[in-house]
C-alpha cells in the first residue's frame, strides 16, 4: 500500500495538488487494486506508445478494458 502511496503522492506533487484531491479527482477507484495485485504493472509492459496515444494512454486503456470499467 506504501508505493501506491508514494505514487499518488508523486502525482499530486506534478499536478500541485494534495493526496486526497488527486484520488478523488484523478485517479480511477481501479489503479489502487491494479497497482497493489500487479495487472497495471501488465497493462504498462503489454501497452506501446501509438502516433495518438502515449504509452501511459494506451496502458490505462488496457488496464480499464480488462477490468470492463466505465
Amino acid at each position: 500500500h506504501g508505493h501506491y502511496l508514494a505514487a499518488v503522492d508523486a502525482a499530486a506533487e506534478r499536478l500541485g495538488n494534495t493526496r486526497a484531491v488527486c484520488r478523488e479527482s484523478y485517479v480511477h477507484p481501479c489503479l489502487e487494486v491494479a497497482f497493489e495485485d500487479g495487472s497495471l504493472h501488465e497493462a504498462w509492459r503489454g501497452a506501446r506508445r501509438t502516433r495518438d496515444l502515449s504509452r501511459a494512454e494506451r496502458a490505462t486503456i488496457r488496464l480499464l478494458s480488462a477490468r470492463d470499467v466505465s
